[in-house]
Parts: C-alpha cells; sequence; structure tokens
C-alpha cells in the first residue's frame, strides 16, 4: 500500500472541470492521500466544487481526509475563507503530510492546468533539494530512501 501524493501544476478553472474531476476520481480510493498543489497559483470555483465532492466521497467511504498543500497566498486565501481545512488537512509544506515511517510514497502527475511555467519534473517533492520525479520512494525523518519505480 502506501501513500500517494498527486503533483499538480498551473491554473485550474472552468475549462479543466472535466479533467480535474477525472484525476480526482482515480484518486479517491486512495487511503492515504495528498494533493500537492504548492505549485497551483490559481483555481476556480468550479474546481473547488470537484475538491468538495472529493472530500465528499472520500467520507462516505470512510477514508480519512486527503491532505493538500498549498503555497500560493490567493489560493491558500480563498481555502481559508472556504474553510477547507474543514475537509482536508491542508498544510503549507510537503514534509508535513509526508509519512514518516518509511511508507512508500507514489507520485503521480495528473494533467497540468494552464499557465504552467514549471515543468513537472523540476516541483520538489521533498526537501533539502532532493527531487523526486515521477517515482516511488520512502520518508524518513527528513531523508529519501529510493526505490524508483516508474509510476
Amino acid at each position: 500500500m502506501g501513500a500517494v501524493v498527486a503533483v499538480f501544476v498551473g491554473e485550474y478553472d472552468i475549462s479543466h472541470k472535466a479533467t480535474f474531476r477525472l484525476e480526482l476520481s482515480l484518486l479517491r480510493d486512495e487511503l492515504h492521500l495528498v494533493l500537492d498543489m504548492s505549485a497551483v497559483s490559481y483555481i476556480d470555483s468550479t474546481c473547488v466544487t470537484q475538491l468538495v465532492m472529493l472530500a465528499d466521497g472520500r467520507g462516505r467511504l470512510g477514508l480519512p481526509p486527503a491532505a493538500i498543500v498549498v503555497h500560493s497566498p490567493s489560493v491558500r486565501r480563498l481555502f481559508d475563507i472556504l474553510q477547507l481545512g474543514k475537509l482536508f488537512r491542508v498544510e503549507s509544506a510537503i514534509d508535513e503530510v509526508l509519512p514518516k515511517d518509511g511508507t512508500p510514497v507514489r507520485i503521480q502527475y495528473p494533467a497540468p492546468g494552464d499557465e504552467s511555467t514549471i515543468s513537472q519534473s523540476d516541483i520538489p517533492i521533498v526537501t533539502e533539494g532532493v527531487l523526486a520525479p515521477a517515482r516511488e520512494f520512502c520518508y524518513v525523518e527528513g531523508t529519501t530512501s529510493s526505490r524508483f519505480t516508474t509510476t
């Protein structure tokens, strides 16, 4: 088993609703789910609704709340105003949501939003300068033990 980190990049608006909904539906049943939205600069109400539907679906299945990592001040403010912290574990750093007990972590890269200027393979998944593009690794107290399996 293990945790799944889905890395979202760019801007998500009504033109991405169907794709965003599909991506989230494919992730819904994961026991330990992290939505890394640290490279998301904008999200509109249609996509926020999809997040709420994800939380509702996970709740009906008896799964724990997913974690969301947010860096953008405007996205964080929106999440705070909408009180999404009641549905998700909203954090500002990936280190705060990754398992620290050696549990395997699988990284997935859903379709990017508009205005994505960052290559998905350049997004730091763990701190201390270690990048984890599309691979599986274990996170143990600030270090990575790589298994390097492509997803």
